[in-house]
């Protein structure tokens, strides 16, 4: 998979991103949204990512659980994102009508008008800041003036990772900042091994299979761990005109999305073989059997929604730039994905 973006992208960089991202969602609430879902068409579209997080979205489709749900002569088309920006940008665009992407994405396209709604909650956790030996034997001073990378400016790794720095009262510029940079999580390893990067945050499996290959160690950063392993970093989100076109039908998708993540819960190890067979398919690289199991380890598949972490995740996003700064948004935005929590 080509990567997105490159090493040593600075600030300024990171601010023209989410700039350029922010009036792209902007003209498409405004008007540049085509009609999802139409009926004459019977198909529902679905973005995802081929990481375990995603793992519900990958297992319903493959056992056929999401098609046998559908009414009859519907059919579905997906879709493959390497991070929740560009997946969003699409839903917003009409391309889409659901989604699993991380809340940090959903939030941002919600708070910039783009219709969209939560409809349930998918994994927790499932994140790994891991490292080069030589930064991960220093700990958190390890990181000091080096570049970590994330998938993508304004996903929810991203944001993930300022928290963490903001709690440690860690900087992203200066001598002894840690800079941030954006990349493909399929191609951290190659950027690790250069020396590009000194270390990286990413989701499931990608964080697994670089402690598998030995090139990399997981960093345990007493901070860190109820951000990575219980915040949310998967939900499930609809297109209001695709809700209002079709409520059955995606009244379907939800009762079998609830029903995958029971079975996945009752076997996991089916659930794991049928991931790893889908992140082959999909991104042309094989997971050993044990980083799938070590990778479904970390993940907690489920529908919950913990809005205080929420609310911090929004808060931060709006710092950054990523979301706009209103009276009451946070709140509201949050509201809206509590109410959705358990369904």
């Amino acid at each position: 998979m080509a990567r997105q973006g490159h090493n040593g992208l600075t600030q300024s960089t990171m601010s023209r991103f989410s700039v350029r991202m922010t009036l792209l969602l902007c003209l498409l609430a405004l008007g540049g949204c085509s009609p999802s879902g139409d009926s004459a068409d019977r198909v529902v579209r679905v973005g995802f990512f081929a990481n375990v997080t995603h793992a519900p979205a990958l297992v319903g489709l493959a056992d056929g659980s999401f098609q046998k749900a559908l009414p009859p002569g519907w059919t579905i088309q997906s879709r493959v994102f390497p991070a929740g920006p560009e997946l969003m940008v699409a839903l917003a665009s009409g391309a889409l009508d659901i989604a699993y992407v991380g809340p940090v994405p959903y939030l941002t396209a919600k708070a910039r008008g783009v219709p969209v709604a939560a409809q349930a909650g998918v994994c927790r956790g499932g994140v790994r800041l891991v490292a080069i030996p030589a930064v991960a034997r220093q700990g958190l001073d390890g990181l000091a003036g080096r570049v970590v990378l994330v998938p993508q400016f304004g996903n929810t790794q991203d944001v993930q990772m300022r928290m963490l720095l903001e709690r440690l009262g860690v900087g992203t510029d200066g001598p002894g900042g840690v800079r941030l940079a954006q990349a493909n999580p399929a191609d951290a390893d190659a950027l690790l091994l250069s020396g590009q990067a000194g270390a990286a945050l990413l989701p499931e499996p990608w964080g697994s299979v670089l402690i598998h290959s030995g090139r990399a160690v997981e960093m345990d950063i007493p901070a860190g761990r109820e951000i990575f392993r219980e915040s949310p970093v998967t939900v499930l989100v609809a297109s209001e005109h695709f809700g209002r076109r079709h409520p059955e039908v995606l009244g379907r998708w939800l009762d079998a999305h609830q029903q995958v993540v029971a079975k996945m819960g009752r076997d996991p190890a089916r659930a794991a073989a049928l991931t790893e067979q889908q992140i082959k398919k999909w991104t042309g690289k094989s997971l050993p059997r044990l980083v799938a199991q070590n990778a479904f380890r970390s993940c907690i598949f489920d529908q919950t929604l913990d809005a205080t972490v929420l609310a911090e995740m929004a808060r931060i996003s709006a710092r950054n730039g990523y979301l706009p700064r209103r009276d009451g948004l946070v709140e509201s935005l949050v509201g809206e994905m509590g109410r959705r929590e358990g369904g």
